[in-house]
């Protein structure tokens, strides 16, 4: 529904005015005999916005691709559609209908008789249902034609309502639902079935006749509410099929057919990845864009065939791949008017699918189409036709009583002998299109042979041909190589002497150029040789100096070594013999101690042994840049000092102890005995610690 449309009526001729007053004449203007296609644009909500369509004319439409679309870098940045008319988004259904539909409406009433199809085509949500059916406030087309028919018909014209919707391919009885009511179960499915002739109907459909506009809309409202509905994720309330209103306008007293008025709400095509469709939604999709698919191809068609006029072979149309291009077909053939009402929203999200419906719309604008065919294509089934010649005051009867609902389909009571006549009148049409079949592939097969010889035929006299002027041709271009090849022989002996000459040129300036490249190498090979020679001499010098000095490090470092392991020597023997000096004077000591020379305790003795030794080590590590053993730890030192290690028990125990006065000294006097000696040290180098270690035992001895 389009809820931002305007709803003040447009301005309409009092001619076409369907109010309420003085009955008006009808007007049968003459509607000329092409396919009409009207555009709408859908106003676009806020929250849809930008736009992408904007109208450069009543007749032309520009359609722009969004920033950052594919489109709007290539050439479908700007395009341009051309139609019969373009309504804008301030249209109303009323205004919409005074100026296009009213006249038309008109021409399918007596004496015009015009038949009037009408399709409302577009993507899903862009108002295709509103435009048919409307709303209170602004009422739809069939509403409208209703009305207006009811308003305009003559007492001798009757008008009978039949609706049926294709539902995944299927055909289903709208106005059936209803005459079942709630214990109609699953509902049937119908045929539809064409004869010879090109008349098309539907077996088993349903037919409403109506006396009144009120009836006919009520009886529109009923058919409808059984329509199949969803929600999908562009529409809350998305029409899952394509909807028929037949309106049949026949002779009352007769019950001749005379026209119809049929109005086609197509579903509108979708994508899945935008309307998140799955399971029974997505299978709905897939018909739905399958049968739109098929409509577009069948508008291609007759767009070519058209173009091509005066080509031999005309392009299928394929109206049976759908049923719905099937069921109208012969609108699309020139069986009445014909109007495509083509729904666009011009909104940016919706620019793919709407270049997409623009492009199929087009194709069908000013299609050329009779407006009185000579064979008239009726949609009403022959049987029932025939009935209702036959019953015309059964029929009239009914009528009178109110029966609003008449169901008109062979094989009721007291149809036997219609079916029976009906079943051997189809015979006869299969055997004599048998006989035709038969009688036109015999025709073929003798009319291909007799194309094949002639064919063969011609094809040996064009060859025959084309090799005789293969031979003419190719002796001329030999003579005219011949006589060229005469005319030119002095000027190429010319030539000829031209060419050595600078050939003898060009050699001696190769053999220069040759001369000099090698002088130029040779130069480089004599450089390269020389730069070699040099850099191996300064090697040869570098590796000289090199050896020499590490020679010269070597000797030093050996007579370093050398003079240190003298020195070495020279110490240990110095050690031994201070040793041996030592052990000699402790024993001396020992034996001759005597209490009127005193002399340095044993342990300071011994302390500065220990503090020479200590010296001495660290003077040595410090020449050889390596600890070694000191003179305490040598081997051949050490069995002496073990001998040492026993004696300063003795040795104290032989030192005399001091007298102490009193009675308390006497008794804690102790015999006198050896005394007892600390451990003896050896002596190490002469430092100032060892010198007074030596001069003490001088004074001993």
């Amino acid at each position: 529904m389009f809820d931002s449309l305007s709803e003040d009526e447009v301005e309409v001729n009092e001619e076409v005015d369907t109010g309420v007053g003085e009955k008006r004449k009808r007007e049968h203007s003459t509607v000329p005999g092409k396919m009409e296609v009207f555009l709408r644009i859908r106003p676009t909500p806020e929250e849809a916005l930008p736009e992408c369509i904007h109208a450069t004319g009543s007749n032309s439409i520009a359609i722009s691709a969004p920033e950052g679309h594919m489109g709007s870098r290539n050439a479908e940045k700007s395009r341009i559609f051309a139609f019969s008319k373009v309504y804008e988004a301030d249209t109303t259904n009323k205004g919409l209908f005074s100026k296009q539909f009213s006249k038309r409406v008109n021409n399918a009433l007596y004496p015009a008789c015009e038949s009037l199809a009408v399709f409302a085509y577009g993507i899903t949500a862009t108002g295709k249902t509103h435009s048919m059916e409307g709303n209170s406030a602004d009422p739809g087309i069939i509403p409208q034609t209703l009305q207006l028919l009811f308003h305009n018909k003559s007492s001798d014209e009757e008008v009978s309502i039949s609706m049926y919707e294709i539902y995944n391919e299927c055909v289903y009885d709208m106005l059936g639902y209803a005459s079942k009511g709630s214990n109609a179960g699953k509902p049937t499915s119908l045929k539809l079935k064409e004869d010879g002739s090109g008349q098309i109907w539907i077996p088993g459909l349903s037919r409403s006749v109506v006396e009144t506009s009120e009836q006919a809309k009520d009886a529109l409202a009923l058919g409808l509410s059984y329509r199949k509905h969803a929600p999908t994720g562009m529409n809350k309330r998305s029409s899952r099929s394509h909807a028929v209103v037949l309106i049949n306008i026949a002779d009352a007293g007769t019950g001749e057919w005379r026209s119809s008025v049929s109005f086609v709400d197509l579903a509108g095509s979708e994508r899945a990845q935008r309307t998140g469709n799955e399971g029974l939604r997505l299978r709905e999709s897939v018909a739905i864009n399958s049968s739109l698919m098929t409509l577009g191809r069948c508008l291609e068609a007759l767009r070519w065939n058209h173009d091509n006029a005066k080509a031999k072979r005309k392009k299928h149309v394929p109206f049976r791949q759908a049923k719905i291009t099937h069921a109208f077909k012969n609108a699309f053939l020139g069986s009445g008017s014909t109007v495509l009402l083509v729904n666009v929203s011009a909104s940016a999200k919706d620019y793919e699918e709407t270049v997409h419906v623009l492009k199929y719309a087009s194709l069908a604008t000013a299609l050329p189409c009779s407006s009185q065919p000579a064979r008239a294509v009726v949609n009403i089934e022959p049987a029932a036709k025939r009935q209702r010649e036959a019953g015309t005051g059964a029929a009239a009867a009914a009528v009178a009583a109110g029966e609003e609902m008449e169901y008109v389909s062979p094989g009721g009571e007291g149809d036997a002998e219609l079916l029976a006549e009906e079943n051997e009148e189809l015979i006869e049409e299969v055997e004599r299109l048998k006989r035709e079949l038969f009688e036109s592939e015999r025709r073929a097969a003798e009319m291909e042979a007799r194309i094949r010889e002639e064919v063969a035929d011609e094809m040996s006299e064009l060859l025959r041909e084309m090799e005789g002027s293969y031979h003419a041709r190719l002796e001329a271009e030999v003579g005219a190589a011949r006589s060229a090849a005469h005319g030119a022989t002095d000027s190429s002996k010319a030539e000829a002497e031209d060419l050595r000459r600078a050939l003898s040129a060009a050699e001696a300036e190769l053999s220069e150029a040759k001369a000099e490249i090698g002088a130029i190498q040779r130069a480089n090979e004599e450089n390269e040789h020389a730069l070699v020679d040099s850099f191996k001499s300064l090697l040869e010098e570098e590796t000289t100096q090199l050896k020499a000095n590490a020679a010269m490090e070597k000797e030093t470092l050996e007579l370093q070594l050398e003079r240190q392991r003298q020195e070495n020597e020279g110490l240990t023997v110095r050690l031994r013999r201070m040793k041996e000096a030592t052990v000699a004077t402790l024993r001396r000591y020992q034996a001759n101690l005597s209490p009127s020379r005193p002399v340095g305790s044993p342990l300071a003795l011994t302390k500065l042994l220990e503090d020479s030794e200590k010296e001495l080590v660290s003077s040595v590590e410090m020449a050889q840049g390596q600890p070694e053993p000191g003179p305490l730890h040598h081997p051949s030192l050490a069995e002496d000092f073990c001998d040492l290690a026993a004696e300063p028990e003795e040795a104290k125990e032989n030192q005399p102890v001091a007298k102490k006065r009193g009675k308390k000294a006497r008794r804690q006097r102790k015999p006198t005995g050896e005394a007892k000696v600390a451990q003896p040290t050896p002596v190490a180098r002469r430092t100032r610690a060892g010198r007074r270690a030596c001069a003490a035992i001088e004074n001993v001895n």
